[in-house]
């Protein structure tokens, strides 16, 4: 019941927002000392999921990632 609310707030700022969000935790996992704060490898696994739901696009997810590296 709580996550459906929760899920219905954040879907429509995913589409936009879900990008920045993977790339800034991407980058912030490999600085020092946030690494050990920021699951970034967890986040990618989520961008797969939403990419998956066709919440967000894999091929720009893909892209994202390939900048991250």
């Amino acid at each position: 019941m709580m996550e459906t609310k929760i899920l219905a707030v954040l879907l429509p700022h995913l589409t936009h927002w879900g990008y920045y969000i993977v790339i800034l935790m991407t980058f912030l996992e490999t600085s020092a000392f946030l690494g050990l704060l920021v699951p970034g490898e967890s986040v990618v696994v989520m961008a797969g999921l939403l990419a998956s739901r066709r919440i967000i696009q894999l091929g720009d997810v893909i892209c994202v990632m390939g900048v991250r590296s």
